[in-house]
């Protein structure tokens, strides 16, 4: 079941933990800076302008979602990290591609030239130590959309992982041409074993039978009231 999710979009961002602010009132463009961050969750990061944009919107997304406090009791060994990117790291490529070799911000721009940098900081950001998967896909027609989502599910199923962190992430700049667009989306949620004791925030079998589970994961966010974010229950051992 889905026990916490959270979002950023072109809009803003939004999620189970109680967030939910627009670019426009933060007074900054997509993915935001530092300043945000602590606008919006009361954290300082001095290492948050050394992050490509890709990481730092899935990581807002994984604030937005409250998932510090959701895994505050969970342990991370057992946390597993499966997230789908269509673009991946381009965005970062471009910028580090259209660097001078003589530019001393370009070694800042390398780390993010790999597709599972962001899934990558994410994990190091929560302690997560569990299995990470970074999946490449096609979203072009949106076939691809719950890749990710069916294999978090898979892995909670086998007893690979007690919980899952799963998500989706594309973030492309302004400067793009041709058949491209920009683009700053990143979707987190946080998937645990059916509990009698939690209520899902979204009905699991309405994710199965989606087409595009994760659109509609982040449609459902906009409907969520202002609640604390229940923390999972693992299953004993």
């Amino acid at each position: 079941m889905v026990v916490a999710v959270g979002v950023v979009d072109a809009q803003g961002v939004r999620g189970s933990a109680g967030v939910q602010a627009a670019w426009s009132a933060l007074g900054v463009a997509p993915p935001g800076t530092a300043r945000s961050l602590r606008q919006l969750f009361g954290v300082i990061d001095p290492d948050w302008r050394r992050l490509d944009r890709a990481s730092r919107a899935l990581i807002l997304a994984a604030e937005a979602a409250g998932l510090g406090r959701a895994l505050a009791s969970a342990d991370r060994d057992d946390v597993a990290l499966v997230v789908q990117t269509g673009f991946g790291c381009l965005d970062a490529d471009r910028r580090f591609a259209a660097c001078r070799p003589a530019d001393v911000g370009a070694a800042s721009l390398f780390p993010g030239t790999l597709p599972s940098a962001a899934p990558g900081a994410l994990a190091i950001r929560f302690g997560l130590r569990g299995p990470t998967l970074c999946l490449c896909v096609d979203d072009v027609d949106g076939a691809d959309d719950g890749l990710a989502l069916a294999e978090a599910a898979r892995l909670l199923e086998d007893g690979e992982a007690a919980l899952v962190v799963t998500g989706a992430f594309d973030v492309l700049g302004d400067d793009v041409r041709g058949d491209l667009s920009s683009t700053c989306d990143a979707v987190v949620a946080l998937l645990a074993p059916a509990s009698a004791s939690a209520v899902p925030l979204v009905p699991w079998h309405v994710l199965r039978e989606a087409r595009q589970p994760f659109v509609r994961l982040a449609a459902a966010v906009a409907g969520l009231a202002a609640r604390p974010t229940p923390p999972p229950s693992a299953p004993s051992p």
